[in-house]
Order: C-alpha cells, then sequence, then structure tokens
C-alpha cells in the first residue's frame, strides 16, 4: 500500500477512539535516486576499444553506444541498408520518435570492415533457415537478428576481457553523454542526440559533472587548507 494510505489508515483509527496510541511514528518518504551515471576514464576507453577490435561486429556495436549513444534496441534494429555507403543514421527511438545523427568516422571505417565479415558469415548458413535474416545488420552465428540478450552476453564478456567487471551496455550511452557535456555540449542539444522526450531527463547528467567539479577541487586542495574551514 501507499504509504500515504498507511498513515491515513493509522491516523483514522486513533482519532476515532479504535487505537489508544499511534505505535509508530508517522511513516515518512523515502528520496527516490537514482544511480549516477557512470563515464569512463581515458585509460579505460582505450582498454575498451583493444578488446573491442577483436571482433569487427562487437566493435562497430560498442561505437554505436559509446560514439553516438544508442539504446540498445535501437542500435540492433538496424538493417545494413540503414547504415551502409551513409552519412546520416536514422534512429528510431521510443514511442517511435525519430532523430537523425551524422555517423562519426569511426563507425563508417568500423561498418566497412564488417560488412565482407557479416557477408562471409551468411554464406555458410543454411538459408532454408525461417529465421535467417538477410537485412539485419547484426547477426548471430546462425544468421539471426541479434537480441537484446545475446548483445548483453556478447559485450559482457569483452567488459570483463577489458577488466570493466561492473560496466553495462547502458552505461555506454551514459558515458557517452557525459563526455558531451563535459565538452560543452548544451543540454538541449544532448537531449535531441539521446532522443530523450523531457531535458528533465537529461539534466542527471548535470549532476554527475558538478560532483566532478567538486571533487577535482577537493584534489587540488593542498594539505594545509584542508579541514580548517576555508570558504
Amino acid at each position: 500500500l501507499p504509504i500515504s494510505c498507511l498513515n491515513g489508515f493509522f491516523s483514522y483509527l486513533y482519532n476515532n477512539g479504535h487505537l489508544g496510541k499511534i505505535l509508530f511514528e508517522t511513516l515518512g518518504y523515502g528520496r527516490v535516486t537514482r544511480p549516477r551515471p557512470r563515464g569512463l576514464e581515458p585509460k579505460e576507453r582505450k582498454e575498451l576499444d583493444r578488446v573491442m577490435s577483436f571482433r569487427a561486429d562487437l566493435y562497430l556495436l560498442c561505437w554505436l553506444y559509446l560514439g553516438l549513444g544508442l539504446r540498445l534496441t535501437e542500435a540492433l534494429a538496424f538493417n545494413v541498408n540503414d547504415i551502409e555507403n551513409r552519412k546520416t543514421l536514422r534512429v528510431v527511438g521510443k514511442r517511435g520518435k525519430l532523430r537523425f545523427l551524422d555517423i562519426p568516422m569511426i563507425i563508417q571505417n568500423a561498418t566497412y570492415v564488417w560488412m565482407p565479415l557479416r557477408a562471409a558469415q551468411l554464406a555458410k548458413i543454411d538459408h532454408r533457415s525461417p529465421r535467417v535474416d538477410r537485412h539485419a545488420l547484426f547477426i548471430s552465428h546462425r544468421g539471426w537478428r541479434l537480441s537484446p540478450r545475446g548483445a548483453q552476453q556478447l559485450m559482457r564478456d569483452r567488459f570483463i576481457s577489458a577488466g570493466l567487471e561492473r560496466l553495462t551496455v547502458h552505461q555506454l550511452r551514459h558515458a557517452f553523454a557525459k563526455h558531451l557535456l563535459d565538452q560543452g555540449t548544451d543540454l538541449r542539444t544532448i537531449q535531441e542526440i539521446l532522443g530523450h522526450a523531457w531535458v528533465a531527463t537529461t539534466q542527471i547528467y548535470t549532476e554527475v559533472t558538478r560532483e566532478d567539479i567538486r571533487n577535482a577541487i577537493k584534489r587540488s586542495e593542498t594539505p594545509a587548507l584542508r579541514g580548517h574551514g576555508v570558504a
């Protein structure tokens, strides 16, 4: 039951003589906090890039998250003709909201590497299977469109190889957004790039940056000034 219902119910019993006293303090409303988005340190980004480079499809998938901030389902929904030989991506987001994103050179190059490998992989598969998807950009070893669960597991294995056990696929999107903010990109632009319906959703990244600023200032304090209440 909602806390307000419990408070109201027991207050009613007390006020009408059904209880001699309320056996607990008025229930408070716990503050719901969202976990702070995790960024990537330069050395973490470099190591992640290295371990992903051993597999062309995962390298491309990684940079769709880390270089464009796509959601997992958005990236896996792409067909070959959505990205091959193109400079702009048409992304269908939540509730069918469209956005158009310029494709960075690193993603163009990764696509160029993956396409012939994908074709060779499909050539080895029995095409009589009804689930073989000749259009999907990302395919499983059976030729099926790669599922979110399958993609998460493959990426998870690479995260572990990079020593980033706590990293998740969605945090790559957060890392991209935080990087944009650190570079001075305004919130409205970040909102459009990420496909957020409300700018309030995007504002969580400003909280991260403020915390980073506080930590940076704290690290820069000299031992003589720490703990002396210097304003």
